[in-house]
């Protein structure tokens, strides 16, 4: 089922991984911890009664440990609270 809160998960995830091209070079020399690009930024509301209706959730700790930059695009595809 397609739902409004899957849609937007989707274009999240296609702007995460337009950032993986975009910051192509810090993923594979300094940001190799990064294993699977910025996708692994995010995680799914474990909360959430429907996990096909939950909105993604920023691993902050993770964020947190980015380049001011990289934190800047990824705060222009997602909002980081």
């Amino acid at each position: 089922m397609i739902n409004n809160q899957t849609l937007s998960n989707e274009r999240i995830l296609q702007g995460l991984r337009l950032l993986n091209e975009k910051h192509k070079a810090y993923l594979e020399d300094e940001g190799k911890w990064l294993d699977g690009g910025f996708e692994t930024l995010v995680t799914i509301d474990a909360n959430h009664a429907d996990p096909d209706l939950s909105t993604l959730m920023v691993k902050k700790e993770i964020y947190m440990m980015l380049p001011n930059d990289i934190r800047d695009d990824v705060q222009r595809v997602i909002d980081v609270e």
